[in-house]
């Protein structure tokens, strides 16, 4: 069955969003070396972003070119939300990769500056491997959640969005507000290695 095929922006409400891109073959061929390089040990630039319990996380470098489009996606997203900022002129923060395995995940959390980015480069399970996880509605499959606050029957709720991620997403790129909380949940199916790059635009 053939997924992920829709991209463009997509309203959380009316204040949040997110857009959603499938990333062009150069750039992934260029965090694909990126990662290589850490895989060989050749990067071994480690830190700890936002006290995830992911164990391995890697500093990388981005090339210009990867910040355009990055930055071209954001002003896409400016388009549909009547959001205004100096976008093309903004700086980038850290980058960094996540090898996340069976059981480590990352809590709730948001990051500074404008705006962030996820790329999904490898995912080792289908949904329908992660389903015997899931019961009575718990999101307890590897999804990657956001939780934003809106209105239900006149009172402030915390809601939250699952982005069913899986294999099927690799290759694809969400880019949403830095202010937007946000979790990534643990999968349980093998012992494989889940592989994204996140970062922010300040």
């Amino acid at each position: 069955m053939v997924r992920w095929m829709n991209k463009g922006y997509f309203e959380l409400t009316p204040l949040y969003g997110y857009y959603l891109t499938k990333l062009p073959s150069n750039l992934f061929n260029e965090l694909d070396n990126s990662i290589k390089e850490i895989q060989s040990g050749k990067n071994n630039t480690r830190t700890n972003i936002n006290g995830s319990q992911v164990e391995n996380q890697y500093l990388i470098n981005i090339s210009d070119q990867f910040k355009h489009y990055t930055k071209n996606i954001a002003s896409e997203y400016e388009k549909y939300t009547g959001e205004q900022s100096d976008i093309l002129n903004a700086q980038f923060d850290d980058v960094w990769v996540n090898f996340a395995r069976q059981n480590e995940y990352s809590g709730i959390h948001h990051h500074r500056g404008i705006y962030s980015f996820v790329i999904w480069y490898q995912i080792p399970y289908t949904l329908e491997e992660q389903e015997q996880y899931a019961h009575n509605g718990n999101y307890k499959r590897g999804d990657f959640l956001f939780h934003f606050p809106t209105f239900r029957k006149g009172k402030v709720v915390l809601a939250t969005k699952p982005m069913h991620a899986d294999k099927f997403k690799e290759g694809y790129m969400v880019l949403f507000p830095t202010s937007l909380n946000h979790a990534v949940y643990p999968f349980y199916s093998n012992d494989g290695t889940r592989i994204s790059i996140a970062g922010n635009i300040l």
